[in-house]
């Protein structure tokens, strides 16, 4: 179980994922959601995703990640032509979360640091060799995070 985090901009992370992550992000993700709520009539959430760390790394969280979960979705309607199958939950998680949407006050998690993201994109392209466009802004990240020091 992993949320694969590689901008901080969630839509740009839904463009960088691949077809099968994303649909594994969709699914993950309202796992999360569900889990870290005690939401268990739209999903039968195991113990074992209650207690993950990652999991727990992104509980008070929540409305990053029905940000994350919105553009994701948003994605693969661009991508398939027909919204996911899980489309519904969105709208269902943020009316029991009590978390609407509102674009400008979304909390971006403290350990979201560039040396996250560059850890992801690490992940990401030792999954997926072809993340070619990922390679790219990495080589950037690195040269970045080496002037920092």
């Amino acid at each position: 179980m992993q949320v694969f985090i590689t901008d901080h901009n969630p839509a740009i992370t839904a463009k960088d994922l691949d077809s099968k992550r994303l649909n594994k992000q969709i699914l993950e993700t309202i796992q999360i959601i569900c889990a870290n709520n005690d939401i268990n009539d739209i999903w039968k959430i195991p113990s074992y995703i209650k207690n993950h760390p990652c999991t727990k790394l992104w509980s008070g969280y929540d409305r990053y990640l029905l940000y994350y979960l919105h553009c994701l979705l948003n994605e693969y309607l661009h991508r398939k032509d027909r919204p996911h199958s899980c489309d519904w939950i969105h709208y269902e998680l943020c009316s029991r979360t009590g978390k609407w949407l509102t674009h400008n006050i979304i909390d971006v998690p403290d350990f979201m640091s560039d040396i996250f993201l560059f850890n992801m994109h690490l992940l990401l392209t030792s999954k997926n060799p072809e993340y070619n466009v990922l390679l790219e802004r990495e080589i950037k990240l690195v040269e970045y995070i080496e002037v920092e020091r």
